[in-house]
């Protein structure tokens, strides 16, 4: 009878908890215990989330748990590795700051042939060549985080590796690749399944770009190179390469998209990415409204949901044909920050015609407040300076879009 009660319990429960975020549903600390000391925890199917001390995890408990009746029926768990005071977790399996090390003697790459490892994050620490060819084993495997792991001259073995082949996501962002790192990834004949692929903060030049006839990741859907000085040498070439032709979302956060070399204008003449969903820009060293014109008249924008333009020092005088433009039918999300615009641009860009489906504008560290233009001499109050709290304009009050200003 108490084991009928029980069964019941735990379906009304399961039925409850489905719509419950994953992150949620975290088995308490105890669960785990009773696991490992050999008790029966027929609640352990409810969770999605297991976390394992170090201990637990250098001594089997991962495969231990996960290898649970309890869970037969659940389709996925996050597993988190409490390392020190470092325990976060991501689905399937993270490796903290500081865990590879340990890692190396240790017997996990044993203990995850016991599940279907899907996703790997090792990021900040040293990818070990063993380590990096014991993960690539698991053909499952469809989302690798690498970093800040020291990888430029580890690229060679990802590159060559058949274990990639189900790749979706690869993260190598922070990893000082170079010209001849690059040259390793974009040889690979192993990526061709890879949505989403992070370069952020290397240092790729414009003349390491070399994808005019690359046909290594022909679906790629998302590139961030954030904080790649690639120049307009770089955009330009990023702008022809028929291999990013399905990109949906492009960071090019301080790409050093100087206004005078055209780099901006390269990526709204470009005639690839006609699929643009979400296009990241910042860092855009001013000289007028050439890079905001350049957009305005683009003709690649017609399925662009978000665009950020921040830290470009445009002031409301800039807006003119931005501000008008019919490029951009069906934006969304526009983010205007740390400009020198006033409540007049912010009406200028709401109240004209160029964003139908406008739904939030972000003009967080503009010149709000007591401003006055007299030629180039602005005397204004910054909304992050000032201890006097930001007010919006009642013409502004009821605006078509969410306007978040501070």
């Amino acid at each position: 009878m108490p084991g009928e009660v029980l069964e019941v319990g735990l379906e009304y429960a399961q039925k409850h908890l489905e719509h419950w975020d994953d992150r949620l549903r975290a088995a308490p600390e105890g669960w785990v215990d009773d696991v490992l000391g050999g008790k029966e925890q027929p609640r352990l199917g409810l969770t999605r989330v297991l976390t394992l001390n170090e201990a637990q995890w250098l001594h089997g408990g991962f495969a231990d748990v996960l290898t649970r009746p309890e869970l037969r029926h659940t389709t996925g768990v996050d597993v988190c590795v409490d390392y020190g005071s470092l325990g976060t977790g991501y689905r399937h399996l993270k490796v903290n700051v500081g865990f590879i090390e340990p890692l190396q003697g240790a017997p996990w790459a044993s203990n995850l042939t016991h599940v279907g490892l899907t996703g790997c994050d090792l990021g900040w620490g040293a990818a070990a060549e063993g380590v990096l060819r014991a993960l690539l084993g698991f053909p499952a495997l469809a989302s690798l985080k690498l970093r800040a792991c020291r990888l430029n001259a580890l690229l060679s073995v990802l590159g060559q590796s058949a274990g990639l082949a189900g790749l979706k996501c690869l993260d190598v962002s922070k990893n000082e690749i170079s010209r001849d790192g690059l040259r390793h990834l974009m040889a690979s004949k192993h990526l061709g399944n890879l949505r989403a692929l992070d370069l952020s903060a290397n240092p790729i030049y414009g003349a390491d770009i070399a994808w005019g006839r690359a046909k290594t990741f022909p679906d790629l859907q998302a590139l961030y190179m954030s904080w790649c000085p690639l120049g307009k040498t770089g955009v330009a070439k990023l702008a022809r390469a028929k291999v990013l032709k399905n990109l949906v979302t492009l960071d090019l956060d301080s790409c050093r998209l100087d206004s005078k070399s055209g780099a901006v204008a390269a990526v709204a003449q470009s005639k690839m990415w006609t699929k643009l969903e979400h296009l990241r820009l910042g860092d855009v060293a001013y000289s007028g409204r050439k890079e905001l014109d350049a957009l305005a008249a683009s003709a690649c924008f017609a399925n662009l949901k978000s665009l950020s333009i921040h830290r470009g020092l445009y002031m409301d005088r800039d807006l003119g044909a931005f501000a008008q433009s019919e490029a951009f039918p069906v934006l969304e999300h526009l983010d205007m920050s740390d400009h020198r615009l006033t409540w007049k641009g912010v009406e200028a860009i709401v109240n004209g015609p160029a964003m139908p489906e406008l739904k939030t504008l972000i003009v967080k560290k503009n010149f709000f407040g007591e401003e006055a233009y007299s030629g180039q001499n602005l005397q204004f109050r910054r909304d992050s300076g000032s201890s006097d709290p930001v007010v919006l304009p009642d013409a502004l009050a009821q605006a078509r879009c969410t306007i978040i200003y501070e």
